[in-house]
Order: C-alpha cells, then structure tokens, then sequence
C-alpha cells in the first residue's frame, strides 16, 4: 500500500522534493482538513487503549455535558504529524511535537491544520527547522496548537 496524504480533499502522495535549503522564517505549510468522525474516533481510541468513553461513546459523553464525542488529543497530533510529513514527504525528519489543547474538538466538526516556519538553522547535522501548528474547527476557533522541531540531514540535501 502506498503511503498516501489526503489534504484539501486530493490526494497527495509523501515522496515529495523537500529542499530545505530554500525554507525561510514565514513560509508555510500546506493547509490539511481532516472530516473527524465517531468511527474514526472510536478506531483511533482502540488502537492506543483509550479508555475515556466519552472519546466514542455519544450518550456518555452527552452526560458529561458535550455535544459529541471528543476528539482525542492524540488524533490531532497524529495529524500535527501528517501535515509535517506532507509539507517535507519524510516522517524521521520530526525531532519535537508539542500539541497544547486548548478547546475540545468534537466529532462531526472538521479540522483545518494550518502552520508555518519560525526558525531555520543550519548546524553541522543539517538544517533545524521549528514550526508553529494550529487546528481549527470550522468556526475558526483554535482547538489545539502544536510547536515541531525538525532536523533535515545534509545528506538529503541537494547539491548545488
């Protein structure tokens, strides 16, 4: 199976030409919408154990007082990551990802990953690259930010 992105609604496949000797301070990352449902939710909650009902199971989370299921902390960093992957097409290139929540995203509502470039530093492993992430529901309100670290090896850089 071909590891393949989904992103504004295309598919994208991860082996693209990453150059980070062209990136700057302010570029940004392609935006990446995920459509989050209960199934996806409840798939995401049973592969890592999750034990929080109220992360696929409506009526439960209904009686803590929610809307719909929530949306696991650990879902929307795997899509922190997928976005990343996306913009650079290599996953061992993440060194740091820091996701803060900070409004619970539910079930239904679609999340649009936006980031861009804080840093760059060449250092003598390669090329240190910081992102700043966010994740909006589709009010535009932020549900979680995320700061990412990367380190570009030179051997994956082109040569001039």
């Amino acid at each position: 199976m071909s590891d393949q992105i989904f992103r504004e609604g295309s598919v994208i496949d991860t082996a693209v030409s990453f150059d980070a000797t062209t990136v700057r301070v302010g570029d940004e990352l392609s935006p990446l919408v995920r459509e989050i449902t209960r199934t996806t939710i409840f798939i995401f909650s049973a592969a890592y154990f999750g034990t929080h009902r109220f992360h696929y199971d409506v009526e439960a989370s209904r009686a803590q007082g929610f809307d719909d299921v929530i949306v696991t902390a650990n879902l929307i960093c795997s899509y922190f990551e997928q976005a990343v992957r996306a913009w650079t097409g290599d996953s061992t290139y993440l060194r740091v990802l820091e996701e803060r929540s900070v409004v619970t995203a539910f079930a239904g509502d679609p999340l649009r990953i936006t980031g861009s470039v804080g840093s760059v530093e060449q250092s003598s492993d390669g090329y240190l690259i910081a992102c700043e992430l966010n994740a909006s529901s589709s009010s535009g309100q932020t549900a979680s930010t995320c700061h990412v670290e990367l380190l570009v090896p030179h051997a994956v850089v082109p040569s001039a």
